[in-house]
Formats: C-alpha cells, structure tokens, sequence
C-alpha cells in the first residue's frame, strides 16, 4: 500500500446504486458512475467559465495600472492607485456580510459591472472624477477578490465531498487555472498597449540630466502629459492614443460582464446553496459574522502569515507604481511600458504550470523558496543597475524574474489560506484580502516620499519574514497532523483492548 494514502471500507447501497464511503468516522457519499462523471463536468466547466471571465475583468482593470504613474501628472497617477487600493479595504471586510446576503454569483456580476463604469471616467481624466471613480471602484474590488476566492473555494468543497477527491489538490489546481488564465490575458494586454501607445512614438522620453533614473531615482517630474511635448524632443501619449488604449481596456470589461451573466452558475444550482450557504445564513447574524472577520485577526497561524500575505502585494504595488516609471519610462519611455510588463504575463503563467505540481500540501515550500530566491536576486539587481541602450531588454529579463515569483504566491497564499482555514474560509478569505490591501495601499502612499532604494529594502525585510512565518505555520501544521494520529492510535489501541476484554468475559461465561 502506498504511504500517506487514504483508505475508504465502503458498502454498496443497491437500491441507488450509490457507494457510502467512511473514513475516521466521516461519511462522504459517491454517486454513480455516470452521475460523478456529470458532476465532475459541471464543476470544472464553472470554474474554467468562472477563471475566463475573471481574466477578462482583471486583463480590463489592470492594464493601466502600470501606465499611471507615468501617464498622469502631478500626483494623479499615484493618488488612484492609492486611493483605489485604499479602497478596497473596505470591500475586503464586507465581503462575507455581502456573499451571504446575495449570493456568489450575483456578488461577482454587480462588482464587474462597477468596474466597466468606474473606468470609463479615464475619458475625461481630471482629479475629482478620477479619484470618486477608483473610491467606489476600489471597494468593489475588494469584494470581487474575496467572492471570486471563495467561489472556486466552495466548488473544490464540493468536489471532495461528493466525488471523493483532496479538496487540497482541488483546491490548488482551481487558483492555478485562474491564474494562468489571468497571465495570458496579461501578455496580450501589455501588448496591445505598447503597440498603441509605440504608434508615431519618438524614441522615448528623454529627461534632463539631472533625472537618475533606478535606485537612485526620488520621485523628480518626468515634465509630459497626454499629447503635449517635453522640451521639443518627445511627446506623450497623443489624444488618439490614449482613448485608443482606454476604448480597448472598456471592451475587455464589457466583455467580462457578459461572460460573468451568460456562462457562470449560480453556486445553488450545482448542490452548494444548501449545505453550504445555508449554513452560514441559518447560523451567523451580520454582527457576529463581521465580529468573527475581526476575531480571526488574532488567530496564531494567521499572524504568522501575515507578511507573507503581505509582502506580495506590496511588491506588485512597486513593480506598478514605481519600476515602470523610475526604470522603464524614466529610461526608456513610457511606450515601452507594456512590452516589459508582457513578461509579467509569460513568467506567471510558466511559474503556474511549472510549479503547479508541487503547489499541494506536502510540497508548498518549494515553489516558495525559488519565489523568494527570485524576487531577492532580483532587488540585489536593482540596487546595482544602470541605464544602458539595451535597457528594454535588461528590464524584461527583471520583470520575468520578478513575476516567476509572484505567479507563485498569487496561486500559492490564495490556496494555502483554503487549506489552514478550511473551516472559516470565507473569513479567511476576507482577511487576506484586507490586509493585502493595507500593504499596496500604504506602498502606494509612500511612493512619492522615498527614494527607490529606501523601498526596496523594506521590501527585502516583508521577505525575510514572510518566509519564517512560513515556516513556523508549516512546523505547527506539522506538529498538529502528528498529535491528531498519535492520538486517533490511542483510540484505536484503546477500542482492541475493550474488544479483547469483551471476547475474554464471553469465553469465561461460556
């Protein structure tokens, strides 16, 4: 027999011709062949339906992410993303109070909607508008996250309760398939914004010499906005450009809206309505359920993988905001934007399929340390970088190591959380969203009152701690497995020795 497999003692019931399963006690039901075949389908045909339209919503959202800084000035650029970011806390904490009142479905539908509307106000970009729009475009978000986790989530509980499969490797192969899915959007994305924007470019911006671009860069003005020149040597954007960029990004949206309303099912049509949802309504009040998010807060393992949690986001928030505009367009210009970011799409999605295997429960701290090994490498390079003519090429490189990393944890944290908090997932799910907000958003903010290097050596200190908290929570998860075996032995030793007294009284009686 092999180790560490599980082992069901089964009897058939003839008259539904269904087989009862029973293992340490718990009971799971299999239905037929032909039924589990039929349920299997319908699991993963909604979750791939689940994963594509999330990768059009994302693809739509997060394009101009990287363009913002860039390409808005006087602090606009910034601003939206730490106001959108910002915002997002606030969704992150509702998210479970909103899931239980209107369900999964209809939760990820409304908040696609808001963000095809929010981002249409890139029309007419001026601060007021702007920032109203990422504030309730950004709380939305937080609520999409947290539903759209928790969905997939629900669909692996329901795979391993009724067709007998780990809701772990469920559960870690249905975050990888939206991750890569969510990648190769990414690359196509990236682009198509650079062969936009690189239409009738020069060749590039070209600051004054006072501007050091790299490390050493502290927030200078790189003096361009939409359609206007900078010293008579380069222009930004022009006007057909960017409604070009922002017409693309809103078809994409609309896109995903209408995926989301048309192929993803309600969660009660598939079973998980009523032994799942239900439960939830029945048991918790609003009160107690947004007591029990902050409740959770204080929990020992959560705690301990905080700034792993942490220390992604607030790296994707530097690569964003202030790698694409203190290396990319400070030395290369701001056309050149989506062809490095491209690489952020081609390393994650290769980081997801390549690690994929060993993204389960035994073999999580793998993928981990090549993802910190990657993102340190990389912060060792930046520290030491220089401008040169083949910059493009250099920063592709950079951005493909970086996001070999990141690909890893995006599917990695999401699926670990599933796995440590089985029981509170949604809560869970909730917190790690929050707090991931709270980092990018306090990234966000810091990025026009540092210099790069002073960032990213707080970014090499979120590493280091993510990495031994990680360790700690797999040492008690460790620790934890072992007593619950050494103590299900002692009840089994315990029930032979009721059973061999047993048969003694009834051979002494005979």
């Amino acid at each position: 027999m092999e180790p560490n497999k599980k082992v069901y003692y089964g009897t058939v019931d003839r008259e539904d011709r269904s087989v009862v399963f029973t293992n340490s006690g718990e009971t799971q039901q299999l239905i037929g062949k032909s039924v589990s075949a039929q349920l299997r389908r319908k699991l993963w045909t909604n979750a791939i339906c689940l994963c594509i339209a999330n990768a059009f919503n994302l693809a739509g959202t997060s394009l101009m992410s990287p363009l913002y800084s860039s390409l808005y000035g006087d602090g606009l650029g910034i601003a939206i993303q730490t106001v959108s970011t910002g915002a997002s806390i606030i969704g992150s904490i509702f998210a479970s109070l909103v899931i239980c009142k209107f369900g999964c479905r209809m939760t990820l539908l409304v908040t696609c909607c808001i963000h095809a509307v929010c981002f249409m106000a890139n029309l007419y970009p001026i601060w007021g508008l702007l920032i109203v729009a990422s504030l309730i475009s950004g709380t939305s978000s937080g609520t999409y996250t947290v539903t759209k986790r928790t969905y997939l989530g629900k669909l692996s509980q329901l795979a391993s309760l009724k067709l007998c499969i780990d809701a772990d490797r469920i559960h870690s192969r249905m975050f990888i398939v939206s991750i890569l899915l969510m990648k190769l959007m990414t690359i196509v994305g990236n682009l198509v914004s650079s062969l936009i924007l690189g239409s009738d470019a020069d060749d590039g911006i070209l600051p004054s010499q006072t501007v050091k671009c790299g490390a050493g860069y502290c927030n200078q003005d790189l003096g361009f906005s939409i359609g206007h020149q900078y010293n008579g040597t380069s222009t930004g954007p022009t006007t057909v450009q960017f409604y070009s960029l922002i017409g693309y990004c809103s078809v994409i949206l609309l896109a995903a809206v209408m995926l989301f309303a048309i192929f993803v099912k309600d969660l009660k049509h598939l079973g998980i309505e009523n032994t799942l949802e239900t439960v939830i309504h029945q048991q918790r009040t609003t009160i107690k359920l947004f007591h029990s998010t902050l409740e959770h807060m204080r929990d020992k393992k959560f705690l301990l993988l905080l700034p792993l949690a942490v220390s992604q986001p607030c790296g994707d928030a530097f690569w964003v905001a202030d790698f694409s505009r203190a290396f990319v367009t400070c030395a290369s210009g701001i056309e050149n934007i989506g062809y490095v970011s491209m690489w952020s799409g081609i390393s994650g999605a290769i980081s997801c399929f390549a690690f994929g295997w060993f993204n389960r429960n035994k073999y999580r701290s793998v993928p981990l340390i090549i993802a910190t090994v990657a993102h340190l490498s990389v912060i060792f390079v930046l520290l030491n970088w220089k401008s040169s003519y083949n910059s493009v090429f250099q920063l592709s490189a950079l951005t493909a190591f970086w996001y070999l990393g990141s690909g890893v944890k995006m599917s990695l944290v999401p699926a670990l959380f599933g796995v440590v908090f089985s029981d509170r997932m949604e809560i869970a799910y909730s917190n790690l969203n929050l707090w991931a907000s709270i980092g990018a958003t306090l990234f966000y903010a810091i990025s026009n009152l540092f210099c790069i290097y002073t960032k990213l050596y707080i970014l090499i200190g979120l590493l280091a701690l993510g990495f031994v908290g990680y360790v700690a929570v797999e040492i008690l998860i460790y620790y934890e497995k072992k007593g619950q075996k050494m103590m299900m032995n002692t009840r089994i030793g315990i029930k032979n020795k009721f059973s061999a007294l047993k048969e003694a009284e009834i051979e002494i009686s005979k």
